[in-house]
């Protein structure tokens, strides 16, 4: 009950906070701040930064994000861990439909401050790199959680998640609150899901104990 209430907090005020930021993105209010700080990065730009990033921002790709997602849906089957694997599907699923509709609903234009060094053509808002990072940062969490390398794992996850977003703004594709409201996304979405997995789990409990 106590993990369950501890979810269903998270979820609640992350989505409060989407909610605000999604807002602000729409009337325009965050946009100043927003380009504020993308010149201030792209201030300290270099060309080995430029290759690092560009390497950097494939780790939140379509591709290695659906890699890595599938090497832990086939371990986890293999390990007979059914509740992981709705957890990934759903979260997973979830993010990529929930993404895809919030940007064809917010259509924001992505920033065009200076010239970019990949080519990108779908909607700014919110940033699919930073959801799917997020995303895969807190499935990666949940398998490695019950184990002795969840530390370690959540420091390594910390550090994808925050240099994958981070490429985004450096590369000039994304504006800061594109990244937040990404951010938020998944972590509304992944703690939902886990309200749910955690009741239905509860409740079978009891049915077999009564």
């Amino acid at each position: 009950m106590h993990r369950r209430k501890l979810f269903l907090g998270i979820g609640i005020f992350s989505s409060v906070l989407f909610v605000c930021v999604a807002t602000l993105v729409s009337m325009g209010w965050l946009l100043p701040a927003d380009q504020a700080v993308l010149r201030a990065i792209n201030s300290h730009a270099t060309h080995h930064l430029d290759s690092l990033f560009l390497t950097v921002t494939n780790l939140g790709s379509a591709i290695f994000v659906t890699i890595v997602t599938l090497l832990l849906l086939a371990s986890s089957l293999v390990k007979k861990r059914y509740k992981l694997v709705t957890f990934i599907i759903i979260v997973m699923g979830g993010m990529i439909i929930c993404n895809l509709l919030l940007k064809a609903l917010f259509e924001r234009p992505r920033p065009d401050l200076w010239e970019w060094l990949i080519q990108e053509t779908s909607y700014s808002f919110p940033s699919g790199h930073a959801t799917a990072s997020m995303a895969l940062g807190i499935v990666l969490l949940a398998y490695f959680w019950h184990t002795k390398w969840r530390i370690f794992v959540f420091a390594v996850v910390s550090l994808y998640v925050l240099t994958v977003s981070f490429s985004r703004l450096y590369l000039g594709v994304h504006y800061p609150s594109d990244v937040m409201g990404g951010w938020l996304l998944s972590l509304s979405i992944a703690s939902f899901t886990a309200v749910g997995i955690t009741r239905v789990t509860q409740t079978r409990r009891r049915r077999s104990v009564s």
